[in-house]
């Protein structure tokens, strides 16, 4: 699964419009108050399960410049949400410059929509079917060394914080899928 990365340091809200700009989505969805946290992105119409839902979109940085403006960020002590979002080993996509409002989905550890990363571009894309008026959430995977930061998803499963358990991430890294993988590569 693509590792998202999204900060949350201090405070500062950015204005944004009560739509996601339908350029980067087929699908009727809007922007409203959340119940999970400030303000979320909501399915306006049903979408089935495995569709494309919104393309992450902002503008494309270093990893460098990235980790310059979050820590920017933290010595003005802005509080509030960083939109960032890892594509590839050199390329983040900083969603707060030229975002389409795919930036304003928010976490659960029940999330409806997976990223998926295909040629330097980030999707969401369902997970399950979604029915209109469901708000759109995203597991944001966020390093076990990160600053932990409080989850208010509300779900069952809840892990009560957005980063992942030391334990989730030994597991990932070592699925019996990757394993396989591997001892094939070996054989070659």
């Amino acid at each position: 699964m693509p590792h998202l990365t999204i900060r949350t340091p201090k405070r500062a809200r950015r204005p944004h419009s009560s739509t996601v700009d339908p350029k980067f989505t087929q699908w009727a969805l809007g922007v409203r108050r959340s119940a999970i946290h400030g303000t979320g992105v909501f399915a306006l119409e049903t979408i089935p399960r495995g569709a494309r839902v919104v393309e992450y979109t902002g503008q494309r940085i270093s990893r460098a410049e990235a980790h310059r403006r979050s820590q920017r960020w933290e010595r003005a002590g802005a509080r509030g949400p960083i939109y960032l979002a890892s594509v590839s080993a050199r390329v983040v996509i900083d969603g707060a410059f030229g975002g389409c409002g795919a930036e304003l989905v928010n976490h659960s550890c029940a999330p409806n929509v997976v990223p998926l990363k295909r040629r330097g571009r980030l999707w969401f894309v369902s997970k399950r079917r979604i029915a209109a008026g469901d708000e759109l959430t995203l597991d944001y995977a966020v390093s076990p060394d990160a600053v932990h930061v409080k989850c208010r998803c509300g779900a069952k499963n809840c892990r009560g914080t957005i980063n992942l358990s030391r334990k989730r991430r030994a597991t990932r890294k070592s699925s019996p899928k990757r394993k396989r993988a591997r001892r094939r590569m070996a054989k070659r």
